[in-house]
């Protein structure tokens, strides 16, 4: 009986010391780490522009080589840009009668690239830079000249270009056709991996819409209702109503490559 004073004492004791320690917070628990992917995409983009990689066979094998040393495991490579693809392609025969960009004739560069990717475990993207642009200061060049109603207009009634591209018209459906019938061709006849679009595609500048194909669409659609420009809250409806009609565009591509893929 006379030890439980000096049990309490003890007690006491140590609850006064611990009492005049320091406050010091639970340390927060440790996030849990993202899982991390077993292969990230490392890619690189191949052009025609400013660029020699697909002048000759030897070059791509040497871009491929260059690549893997790099660590890439992707190559975005340009198919098509400025009214010219890097591969022999009948959409572009019937369309402006030059199947392939002149430099390459007798070559198809994208087949050359892809069988060297491939041997190298690097994976090949086919990049539609230009998307729904038709040329580079150049009046549209040949896709308009063949087909000018597909010219993309201001509210001026003029072409429409954008820091230097000439525009199509992205709401027309023979335009859609068009950009459709590349993709299609490309990914049925080669073995790529995926396709790119671009800040081009699907797009279209904001002061484009008001060819006569496209007033008489929206005007049909609303009552009668002329498309307008500027800060109107008409315009912002007209702006919309092109939207639509880009993400319906969007909505095909994905769906007929999941659909013909997956």
């Amino acid at each position: 009986m006379k030890s439980l004073p000096l049990i309490a004492c003890a007690a006491a004791l140590s609850l006064l010391f611990h009492c005049k320690q320091p406050y010091q917070p639970a340390e927060p628990p440790s996030p849990e780490k993202p899982p991390v992917e077993a292969s990230p995409i490392r890619g690189v983009w191949v052009t025609t522009t400013a660029s020699t990689a697909l002048q000759s066979t030897e070059n791509i094998k040497q871009t491929v080589a260059n690549c893997k040393a790099a660590g890439m495991n992707h190559i975005f490579v340009v198919v098509y840009n400025n009214a010219r693809t890097i591969y022999p392609s009948t959409v572009m025969q019937n369309l402006i009668g030059k199947p392939i960009l002149e430099a390459f004739q007798g070559r198809d560069p994208l087949q050359e690239l892809i069988d060297a990717a491939h041997a190298a475990d690097i994976k090949v993207y086919a990049w539609f830079e230009y998307g729904f642009s038709s040329s580079y200061s150049a009046k549209g060049g040949l896709i308009l000249q063949a087909k000018p109603a597909w010219a993309s207009q201001n509210s001026s009634g003029n072409l429409v270009v954008k820091n230097g591209f000439d525009w199509l018209n992205a709401f027309h459906p023979e335009v859609q056709d068009f950009v459709m019938s590349l993709i299609k061709e490309v990914v049925t006849k080669y073995n790529v991996d995926g396709i790119q679009g671009d800040d081009r595609l699907p797009a279209m500048p904001s002061e484009g819409g008001y060819d006569p194909y496209t007033v008489t669409l929206y005007k049909a659609e609303n009552g009668g209702a002329e498309p307008h420009t500027f800060i109107k809250e008409e315009y912002f409806a007209f702006q919309a109503f092109g939207a639509v009609s880009l993400d319906h565009f969007g909505q095909e591509l994905i769906g007929w490559y999941i659909g013909s893929y997956f």
